[in-house]
C-alpha cells in the first residue's frame, strides 16, 4: 500500500497540471469548514488513544491501528453523517457495517502481510473494479453493472479472506495472543466509540441547515435572530428526529413579518406535537 502511495504521489507532483490541480484539492481540503471537524475527529482520536493508553494492554504500536481506522473508516463515516443525514436506524447501520466482514479482513490485512508483487497487482486491480462500482451506482441505466462489479469484489473479497487466514494458521504462533485481541477489537470499540461524534456532526449540520432556511431573507434584528435560534434550541436539543420533524412542518411557517408572540406560540405547538410523534 505504501509503495503504491509514494508512486502515485511521486508521479502526481511532476507533472505540472496535476501538481497544480493536487495543491487546489489541498487547498480546498484545508477550509475551515472541512479542517474544523477533521481536527475534531483528531483530537477525540488522541483523547481516547491516551485513555487506553492506561490500561494494562496498550502497546503504543497500536497507535496505527487507530490511525488507519480513523483515516479510513471514522472520517467518511462522520462526513457521511453530515452530508447524508441520518436515516432510520443510521447508527445500528453504521456499527453493523464497521463490524461485519471487512472489519475481520483489516484486521488480518493490518496484522498479516501479502508478497510485494502479490500487494502491487492486487491493489490497483481492487482499485480500480471499486471505482468502476462506485462510477456505475451514479447512473440508473448502469445499475446491473453495479451489481456485477459488487458481486465481483464480494468474490475478490473471499479470495483475499481464503489466502489471508492461510497465512494467519501458518503464522499465528508468532504472534501473541494478547496483541492478536487487542487489534481485533480495536475497529470494533471505535465504531462504537465514534457514534456520538457522528451524531454531534449530523446534528451540528441539520440546525445549520435549519437556521438558514428560518433567517432567508427575513429582516430580523440581531437580538431577534439570537432569541428565535435558542427557542429552537431548547424545543430541538439533542433530539435529531424533532429537528427533522421542525425542518419538515414548521420551518416554512416561519414568515419575514412573524412577530415573538406568533412565533413563541408556533413553537409551543412543535413541542407538543413532537411529543405525540416522536
Amino acid at each position: 500500500m505504501s509503495t503504491w502511495l509514494i508512486l502515485v504521489i511521486t508521479v502526481v507532483f511532476i507533472n505540472k497540471k496535476t501538481r497544480n490541480s493536487a495543491f487546489d484539492v489541498i487547498k480546498a481540503a484545508c477550509k475551515k469548514q472541512l479542517i474544523t471537524p477533521f481536527l475534531i475527529m483528531i483530537v477525540y482520536a488522541f483523547l481516547l488513544t491516551s485513555l487506553f493508553s492506561m490500561t494494562k494492554f496498550w502497546e503504543w504500536k497500536y497507535l496505527k491501528d487507530i490511525f488507519i481506522w480513523v483515516l479510513f473508516v471514522g472520517v467518511p463515516v462522520c462526513f457521511g453523517a453530515v452530508n447524508k443525514g441520518l436515516k432510520k436506524n443510521y447508527f445500528k447501520s453504521m456499527v453493523i457495517d464497521n463490524l461485519k466482514f471487512i472489519v475481520l479482513i483489516e484486521f488480518l490485512f493490518s496484522t498479516f502481510t501479502f508478497n510485494i508483487y502479490v500487494e502491487l497487482i492486487m491493489i490497483p486491480c481492487i482499485t480500480f473494479v471499486y471505482l468502476l462500482e462506485v462510477v456505475a451506482n451514479t447512473d440508473e441505466k448502469l445499475r446491473i453493472a453495479g451489481k456485477i462489479f459488487s458481486g465481483f469484489l464480494a468474490i475478490i473479497g473471499f479470495t483475499v479472506l481464503g489466502f489471508t487466514l492461510n497465512i494467519a494458521i501458518n503464522d499465528y504462533k508468532s504472534l501473541g495472543v494478547i496483541e492478536t485481541l487487542v487489534v481485533f477489537f480495536i475497529p470494533f470499540v471505535l465504531s462504537i466509540l465514534y457514534v456520538p461524534v457522528a451524531y454531534f456532526f449530523a446534528l451540528s449540520a441539520k440546525y445549520e441547515i435549519i437556521f438558514i432556511r428560518v433567517m432567508l431573507n427575513k429582516k430580523w434584528t440581531n437580538e431577534q435572530i439570537r432569541k428565535r435560534k435558542c427557542e429552537v434550541y431548547k424545543a430541538c436539543s439533542w433530539s435529531y428526529k424533532k429537528l427533522l420533524l421542525f425542518e419538515k412542518e414548521y420551518v416554512n411557517r416561519i414568515y419575514a413579518g412573524i412577530s415573538d408572540n406568533e412565533y413563541c406560540a408556533l413553537i409551543q405547538n412543535f413541542k407538543k406535537q413532537a411529543k405525540l410523534n416522536v
